[in-house]
């Protein structure tokens, strides 16, 4: 298999595939590819000392971080459908589907849309083919499961692998859509019919066919319910994302960085704004809570969601030394030098005086490089300087070679 290299950019991702010896591209698959919306685009170049392939994203995010999140149930099958649907569709183009990079690094997700993408390396003789059986079989484990919905089906995933058969996507399909509780009939007619006939050469996170037809959809609801008397399409234009302040392209649906939907308002009837405030006048709190029941009304007290938060508990665990550091700031400095920094490390010379920062807000928590000079690693990766990524718990981080786990 090509030597593979995951670097991040302003605009999302940038996967380069160098070639080993006596590996070779087909041309005309790479064109498929190119053309297949289940496929990030990508495009061959040779240098004097080798040969790679360049494939850029943008608007997604790579499975692996995704994946540091809570998992429902609903969300692990969209995921597991997303994935087979993935291989299905290299064997459409004719190609071998272990050369697929069934790596949680390099399958990328929408996590609004949760729709995926993945790379496949158009290889002649291809010499580290991936596994698939043993892709689908180590997914379940980087799975963080919600703890209060029932698991039963994760006993029947696994028994699947426990047998020596050969590995059949077809069996693994029927079993999945069982425990799923889907037709498999009734999700492949499905797909036929909101199936793209093609996608330019570029790779891109959203139909834009689609995404016009949802407009006018939307147009059509905003008509018929008279909320909005006129609507007005924006003008293209440069956008921020409302929770990190990163600058985005017009198109974006979530932020890059900080993962956060992007949420576009449509322009509001002012002529309904004074009978709308009238009705509403009593509604002083936004996605209230009432707490109490029907049985014992007096004494109920009803509350805003803001004053229903309470701040989570999180700490630093450092692994060389299992020392556990509570963030007790909603900015908390890393670094060596004590007068700048909340949590010292003096012991370890590739710290930089002032390294990082862990930032929360809303019970979320980004960690940003503060230029340091030996980088921040999130997950084996290099994070950009001054820009906000998010963590989650179970996250992995790296500080220079110092690492540490971020728990919650």
């Amino acid at each position: 298999m090509a030597i593979t290299n995951l670097k991040q950019t302003p605009n999302g991702y940038l996967v380069t595939a160098k070639l080993v010896e006596s590996e070779d591209i087909n041309q005309r698959q790479l064109e498929m590819i190119n053309h297949h919306q289940k496929f990030i685009a990508g495009r061959y170049e040779i240098t004097k000392k080798y040969s790679q392939l360049i494939f850029e994203v943008n608007q997604m995010l790579p499975l692996k971080i995704y994946l540091k999140r809570i998992i429902w149930k609903h969300q692990f099958f969209k995921i597991v459908e997303e994935l087979i649907d993935i291989v299905r569709c290299s064997e459409e183009i004719h190609s071998n589907s272990e050369n697929i990079l069934l790596d949680f690094d390099y399958i990328f997700i929408n996590p609004t849309t949760m729709e995926m993408q993945a790379i496949l390396l158009p290889l002649v003789n291809n010499h580290n083919p991936l596994s698939v059986k043993g892709f689908f079989q180590e997914f379940l484990h980087q799975c963080l499961l919600a703890s209060t919905e029932n698991h039963d089906y994760t006993t029947r995933y696994f028994e699947f692998f426990k047998n020596n058969q050969p590995f059949s996507l077809q069996r693994f399909e029927r079993m999945f859509f069982e425990i799923s509780g889907k037709s498999m009939e009734l999700v492949k007619e499905e797909k036929v019919v909101q199936k793209p006939a093609s996608k330019e050469p570029v790779s891109i996170a959203y139909n834009p066919i689609h995404r016009n037809k949802e407009l006018n959809k939307d147009r059509e609801v905003f008509a018929s319910n008279q909320v909005v008397s006129n609507f007005v399409e924006m003008p293209s234009k440069t956008i921020f994302c409302m929770e990190c302040g990163t600058k985005l392209v017009s198109s974006a649906k979530f932020c890059i960085n900080c993962g956060h939907p992007v949420k576009v308002m449509p322009p509001v009837d002012h002529s309904l704004e004074s009978s709308l405030n009238e009705e509403n006048s009593t509604e002083t709190f936004s996605e209230t809570t009432v707490l109490g029941n029907s049985d014992e009304l007096e004494g109920t007290t009803v509350l805003g969601s803001g004053e229903l938060e309470q701040d989570l508990v999180a700490y630093l665990q450092r692994k060389s030394t299992q020392e556990k550091v509570m963030i007790n700031r909603d900015e908390f400095k890393i670094g060596k030098d004590p007068s700048q920094c909340d949590f010292v490390i003096s012991d370890n010379k590739a710290i930089s005086r002032y390294h990082a920062k862990i930032i929360r807000r809303n019970n979320r928590f980004y960690i940003v490089d503060c230029r340091s000079t030996n980088k921040t690693f999130v997950e084996g990766l290099a994070i950009l300087p001054e820009s906000e990524m998010e963590i989650f718990a179970g996250t992995n981080l790296k500080f220079g070679n110092e690492e540490f786990l971020f728990s919650i």
